[in-house]
């Protein structure tokens, strides 16, 4: 079978596949294609992604295919039931191979079996029996009824299941890993496994050249005319972000250091203030303009005491003389603009044209920047009562090194709470323990070293 075809009918039976087993999740549809949110050749599920090859190797080779295939590549972890049913769905997409290679592995310790990704998880879904131990010490996926796990001797041969995740919250993360070249990203800004779905972003990495710059554009980027709309704010304007919702936009911002959002008004006889209005991401009437403090009431000029004849705004002149209001909105709490109106365009001398610009969200919040690429944030959750250390007064940054350096347990997560500066170290993390949820709280997990050479002294 052509290998195109049978990626696509891959993509179609996987999803018919999770939409009718028993007990398990459908994937989430948030709009976008999941091969978009993936690199080509690999399949989205939840937070991560994945990719089946069926022509059969070794474990250590099967091992070094996937690390190649992505730089976050890696055999595939399995951390709960839904991703359990996932790679199931996969490998009965399959034609000539039964058994694929998995992350799983006792070679460093009898007994003791780790993923080669770091993961730490509390699941497993070994088959009766198993694992049966002896020199058999490496995991493998049987397509079955149930898709259990048997253990194999490494030097067999099986079909492999590789993974990497989706768990870069921006553009200025992307590119503290070392990304550098403006292009579309995937980010998931509230983390793993919560709040919205990942999606795709264009991210600016050269304009600052601290920072990757985030862009959100909208259907309306070019200038249009306004007319024919007597009645104030009864022209309208719907402003939606190619397939990413609000709140995936409004998330994006709120993780942000800061945001903005450029809007004009180009007026002739045409008033601006009580006819003229942003709506923000709650789809509430906002009554000041860009470049002006917020719920001012005015336009930038009206801050700046220079708008003609000494009105809110210069378009209040009204009169036959084109005039402009324009300046940049940067309340990130109310970003992204989801609608605007306007009015008094209904005679013939009366007409008006509008510019909005894209939202443009750079940096991370402070209590997000940990300086390491080796923790994963996830917003507004904690581990409540699994707290192995509580330190006080202190950054998030030297709370990130307190957990690395940990000696008496390994610190596999911290819950940090910005307005106390106050941290909790545990050594369970999101996979092991069910996180609370709580505004106040967020929590960082470790991305434990993955095993880079496995088959050391075999």
């Amino acid at each position: 079978m052509d290998s195109k075809w049978k990626t696509i009918m891959i993509i179609f039976i996987i999803h018919g596949l999770l939409e009718t087993q028993a007990g398990s999740a459908s994937p989430r549809d948030d709009g976008t294609s999941d091969q978009d949110l993936c690199d080509a050749g690999w399949t989205r599920n939840g937070n991560a992604c994945y990719q089946l090859v069926e022509s059969t190797v070794n474990y250590t080779t099967a091992l070094d295919a996937c690390r190649n295939l992505n730089d976050y590549g890696d055999l595939a972890s399995v951390a709960d039931q839904d991703e359990s049913n996932f790679t199931l769905a996969l490998l009965r997409c399959t034609f000539d191979t039964n058994y694929y290679w998995i992350g799983f592995n006792d070679l460093d310790e009898e007994g003791t079996w780790a993923w080669t990704d770091g993961s730490v998880s509390s699941y497993t879904n070994w088959y009766s029996g198993e694992p049966s131990g002896g020199s058999d010490h490496c995991g493998v996926l049987r397509r079955s009824s149930d898709g259990t796990w048997y253990d194999a001797g490494c030097s067999s041969t099986y079909g492999y299941i590789c993974k990497y995740p989706l768990n870069t919250i921006s553009c200025a993360e992307w590119k503290r890993k070392g990304y550098t070249s403006n292009g579309y990203y995937t980010i998931d800004p509230d983390g793993r496994n919560n709040g919205v779905d990942p999606y795709r972003v264009h991210c600016d990495m050269t304009t600052d050249a601290s920072t990757g710059i985030t862009t959100f554009e909208h259907q309306e980027a070019n200038r249009s005319l306004v007319t024919g709309a007597e009645v104030a704010f009864s022209f309208v304007r719907n402003i939606t972000y190619g397939d990413k919702s609000v709140d995936q936009v409004a998330t994006g911002a709120d993780i942000s250091g800061e945001c903005y959002q450029y809007i004009k008004y180009e007026c002739h006889h045409s008033h601006l203030t009580g006819y003229t209005a942003w709506y923000d991401r709650d789809g509430k009437l906002k009554n000041y303009w860009g470049g002006a403090t917020v719920d001012s009431g005015q336009c930038a000029c009206g801050i700046s005491g220079s708008c003609t004849n000494g009105h809110p705004c210069n378009c209040d002149t009204n009169d036959n003389t084109w005039r402009e209001d324009s300046g940049y909105l940067t309340d990130k709490t109310s970003l992204p603009v989801t609608e605007m109106r306007f009015g008094d365009t209904g005679s013939t001398s009366e007409y008006g044209y509008y510019t909005l610009g894209p939202l443009y969200c750079k940096g991370d919040e402070s209590f997000l920047v940990t300086g390491r690429t080796d923790f994963m944030f996830i917003k507004e959750r904690h581990l409540s009562g699994y707290n192995n250390a509580v330190l006080s007064s202190i950054t998030v940054e030297e709370c990130a090194t307190a957990c690395v350096s940990a000696s008496s347990f390994i610190c596999r997560s911290f819950d940090y709470t910005p307005s106390l500066s106050k941290c909790h170290l545990s050594g369970e993390n999101d996979l092991t323990v069910d996180p609370s949820s709580d505004p106040v709280h967020h929590l960082f997990v470790r991305i434990m070293d993955r095993i880079e050479d496995p088959f050391t002294g075999e």
